[in-house]
């Protein structure tokens, strides 16, 4: 199963794509602001497994400044 997000431009459009959707048998639903922020939650965290590793020391250092 492949999965896409839309963005609209307005209330008008985000309806219509919807329907277009039902009416092709496609299952669709408009993203809650909860939603979003799991998304973009998620998001930050894929990114921040790709940065490099530090220390605790490194990191109490820091804190001290």
């Amino acid at each position: 199963m492949t999965h896409i997000i839309l963005e609209a431009k307005n209330d008008k459009e985000a309806k219509l794509l919807l329907e277009i959707a039902h009416r092709m048998n496609i299952k669709g639903t408009e993203l809650t602001p909860e939603m979003k922020e799991d998304i973009g939650l998620a998001n930050a965290i894929d990114e921040g497994r790709k940065t490099k590793k530090v220390s605790r020391a490194t990191i109490m250092k820091k804190l001290k400044s």
